[in-house]
């Protein structure tokens, strides 16, 4: 390995253009970079319209995005926004559900005989009954 030896003028001239650089506004984006710059007007835009129609509006001025990508970057964005880095998605809220102690249950006494040992059935819908699911 060789050792380059640099002059002071020649470090000097680098702090020199790093600290232009610095000063200078970025000039280019990825597609999140510019979600991210864009957020607050994005967000305005999604009041009244979808995300498909938000993303065609970005292609028309030059940022192809699909509304998945569109969607997935805002969503990571507010959730960084808001400081939350909690998951949301549907696995992680059935880990939690699954993961919090079993209520406990009653064990019958040995001296009442099996015959008359009270059992809870669990009602299931007939498929005839209309089934409601909250969205």
């Amino acid at each position: 390995m060789s050792d380059t030896v640099y002059s002071a003028d020649t470090i000097a001239d680098c702090q020199q253009e790093l600290a232009a650089l610095a000063k200078e506004p970025r000039t280019h984006f990825n597609k999140r970079e510019a979600v991210a710059v864009l957020f607050e007007d994005i967000e305005a835009a999604l009041v009244n319209h979808t995300y498909s129609e938000v993303a065609k509006r970005l292609g028309k001025s030059g940022i192809d995005i699909s509304a998945g990508s569109l969607k997935q970057y805002m969503l990571k964005l507010k959730r960084e926004r808001q400081g939350s880095t909690q998951k949301t998605s549907g696995s992680s809220k059935r880990n939690r559900r699954h993961s919090q102690p079993k209520p406990a249950v009653e064990k019958s006494s040995s001296n009442t005989p099996p015959s008359q040992t009270v059992t809870k059935k669990r009602v299931l819908p007939e498929p005839f009954d209309e089934v409601k699911t909250a969205y």
